[in-house]
């Protein structure tokens, strides 16, 4: 009897999770969408199919193979048919891009080259950040930049494997690594349910079935 209550229990924390992870969105007011129209730097979409899984396959292999395992099969399953776009900022100082399942946005990662961008570009690019992800970043731009890069040059100061660094009180939520002076990456999931695996490949890191 008490074996049934432990998986009861278990079960039922399980659902309580997912049921937190559906309720979070990205950009539920359209930001992106209105930006990249505004701007015009959309680049085409494309269809996670059987073709994109293979290309997957091919292109991972700096990746963990249980990383890569996961997210193939988070690919073949959950996520088949679903679409992969973004834009791109003129001469590469940013980049945006989405993975989106009927109509909704589960993961975005947000790529600044702080070499080549501008005070400006940087400035639009971490006010496109907090607006698409719609909850309050846990540090100012200045102090994300100093924390990533000083996470990246000090091992002893990282919590994750590459220097990632948490930007949300939401676990899982919102992370960003960088490597000074040249970037810093940020990639926002709805799928806080899933484990953060702090490897290669933006798809990869929050990404399961």
């Amino acid at each position: 009897m008490l074996a049934i209550r432990l998986i009861a229990s278990s079960c039922f924390l399980a659902l309580a999770s997912w049921a937190e992870a559906q309720e979070l969105t990205i950009d539920p007011d359209g930001v992106y969408r209105a930006f990249s129209e505004e701007k015009g730097w959309a680049e085409p979409p494309v269809s996670v199919d059987g073709a994109f899984i293979d290309k997957i396959r091919a292109g991972y292999r700096s990746t963990a193979p249980a990383a890569v395992e996961r997210l193939v099969a988070a690919l073949e399953t959950t996520y088949f048919g679903s679409e992969i776009g973004g834009l791109v900022a003129p001469g590469g100082a940013y980049s945006v891009t989405y993975l989106e399942k009927n109509q909704e946005i589960v993961l975005m990662r947000f790529f600044l080259n702080t070499v080549n961008a501008t005070e400006d570009q940087g400035r639009e690019w971490f006010s496109l950040v907090n607006e698409i992800m719609g909850d309050e970043l846990s540090m100012s731009d200045e102090e994300i930049l100093k924390r990533t890069w000083t996470v990246y040059s000090d091992p002893s100061k990282r919590d994750f494997e590459h220097g990632w660094i948490s930007l949300s009180n939401i676990e899982n939520r919102a992370m960003a690594w960088g490597v000074p002076p040249d970037f810093v990456e940020i990639v926002v999931s709805v799928r806080t349910d899933c484990e953060f695996l702090p490897v290669r490949g933006w798809l990869a890191r929050q990404l399961c079935p």
